[in-house]
């Protein structure tokens, strides 16, 4: 025996206990790896490989025991538990290691692996218990086989399947430097099966036997398990360092999340600064389109008065007398200009209040005179239908303060339509009442009704509802809600289709004074551009 070799065999326990540490690390390490979600495959059946570091180290420390302290039946069958569990999850996750790839293999490797089914693992376990229990020394029979049928070819399995593995999977792989680590275990765990599984001690029964640890050592001079603790080492560090792969992958994969991030961030910075630029535009072009419109409104207003005082004029006989087709065609045309002339002040009403040019005067209303003096501007209308007009104001209406002019022309909006849609002999009411706080007024009518999912558009600009064509701009509502909601105001309608409507709506007795009308200016305008035009048309 060389100097060497003297030193190791006189420090054997020394020898176990860090060739034990070796693995019981390494499995440790890897239960503490967080892998369950990693997108490689080889994260589905690492702790496998967990397990048999755990339970081999544990059965070379009670290996050590034996070699210092002897031999007894309960520590014998707890070591031959511990190699034999060991080595059944040595031989599984190198079953699996080796088919984690095959679909990739070529097909001479590929119906190789295809024969190590999940089957084999129980079949050789069976096996093993089988010839043990048999045998005259179940023991040494047992260790035998376990070393032979799984301790061997689980380290040649793992050897090829990490080769194999890193083969098909180096593309990914490469970038987070994990080949030094895919090679040293593959030797590793080769020379381990080759070491742990074939060299077994002297009496134990097997095919080789020749090759035993005792002749091992008079060979070389050196305790086998000197190799043994230098291969559970190297395989030690190189499944911790392959480990690595999981945690750079997660961080790769969170630098391109992050990269990712920010390309989105500042595509987005750059959509928002081009959605400012356009709104911007858009709200240079809405202010210049309700110039242009406030403007040519403005411009036709004049002619058409003129033309109105003149159709008056001829009606009245200056012009000569008229016959009756004449009279008639005139009657038509005033018609026509009246309904013009409503249009384009509704189109200058409305821009006004997009350009926030309407300016409110508080002022003390006398609710019951009011309503007298909006009741006679449609009294020859309801006169010719023949409906039946209501009244019903509270005892006391209390104090409002508000814009008259304001709410005189939504009261003859409001009343103007109930009276067009309500049909001969039909009646038309409104009802003041109110609190402490707010006044509520009430138009309501017996006509045909409004359905359900126009309650909201018949406040859009010339949105109008009916089968046949009506007259009107379809400007009034939009202009009422906007006059009410300057007021802090709000309105709505109850109908029901077949029974009438009624409009409501509500302000508070002593509103304070807007002033700031931007609001109107840029989310009220839709379109209309062109609509005088089409109602010119009409």
């Amino acid at each position: 025996m060389n100097t060497v070799g003297f030193f190791f065999q006189n420090h054997l326990g020394a020898i176990f206990l860090v060739y034990g540490l070796a693995f019981v690390v390494m499995g440790l390490v890897i239960f503490a790896q967080p892998i369950a979600e990693s997108r490689f495959k080889l994260a589905k059946i690492i702790r496998q490989l967990g397990w048999f570091g755990v339970l081999h180290g544990i059965n070379e420390w009670l290996d050590g025991w034996a070699q210092l302290y002897g031999r007894n039946m309960p520590l014998d069958i707890l070591r031959l538990g511990m190699i034999a569990a060991s080595y059944l999850f040595l031989f599984e996750f190198g079953r699996r290691l080796f088919r984690l790839e095959m679909e990739k293999y070529p097909a001479g490797l590929k119906e190789i692996a295809g024969c190590f089914t999940k089957v084999i693992s129980p079949a050789l376990a069976v096996f093993i218990v089988g010839a043990s229990f048999f045998a005259p020394d179940p023991w040494r029979t047992g260790m035998t086989w376990t070393r032979y049928l799984l301790g061997f070819p689980g380290g040649l399995l793992i050897s090829a399947g990490f080769f194999f593995y890193y083969k098909y999977t180096k593309k990914i792989l490469e970038p987070l430097g994990a080949k030094k680590y895919f090679n040293a275990d593959a030797l590793a765990f080769l020379l381990y099966g080759i070491l742990a599984g074939l060299i077994v001690p002297r009496g134990l029964q097997g095919p080789w036997q020749w090759l035993k640890l005792e002749s091992f050592f008079s060979d070389i001079g050196i305790p086998l398990q000197v190799f043994r603790t230098a291969c559970a080492i190297i395989a030690g560090w190189a499944t911790i360092g392959m480990l690595r792969i999981f945690q750079l992958a997660t961080i790769r994969d969170l630098e391109k999340e992050i990269a990712r991030s920010k390309r989105l961030e500042m595509e987005r910075e750059w959509l928002n600064n081009e959605l400012v630029r356009l709104n911007e535009k858009l709200v240079a072009l809405d202010k210049r389109k309700s110039d242009v419109v406030a403007m040519v409104s403005h411009e036709f207003r004049g002619p058409l008065g003129i033309l109105q005082e003149a159709i008056d004029l001829l009606l009245q006989g200056h012009g000569g007398d008229l016959g009756p087709d004449q009279r008639g065609l005139l009657e038509m045309v005033k018609r026509s200009i009246a309904r013009l002339i409503r249009l384009v002040t509704g189109v200058l009403d409305i821009s006004k209040i997009e350009a926030g040019k309407i300016e409110l005067k508080k002022e003390r209303i006398d609710l019951p005179a009011l309503i007298d003096e909006v009741v006679a501007l449609h009294g020859k209308k309801m006169a010719d239908k023949q409906i039946v007009f209501q009244k019903k104001l509270a005892d006391d209406t209390g104090v409002l303060w508000a814009d008259q002019d304001k709410l005189s022309q939504v009261l003859i909006n409001l009343l103007a339509n109930a009276i067009q849609y309500t049909p001969s002999h039909g009646s038309v009411t409104v009802a003041v009442g109110g609190t402490e706080s707010e006044v509520r007024f009430e138009i309501s009518d017996t006509g045909s009704g409004i359905p359900k999912e126009y309650s909201e558009k018949i406040f859009d600009r010339f949105e109008r509802i009916g089968i046949e064509r009506q007259e009107g701009t379809g400007l009034g509502l939009p202009i009422a809600k906007d006059i009410v909601e300057l007021h802090k105001g709000r309105i709505w309608v109850e109908s029901e289709v077949g029974k009438g409507s009624k409009f409501c709506f509500v302000l508070p007795r002593n509103f304070r004074l807007r002033t700031d009308f931007s609001e109107f200016s840029t989310h009220k305008g839709e379109a209309l551009k062109g609509a005088l035009c089409d109602s010119l048309r009409w």
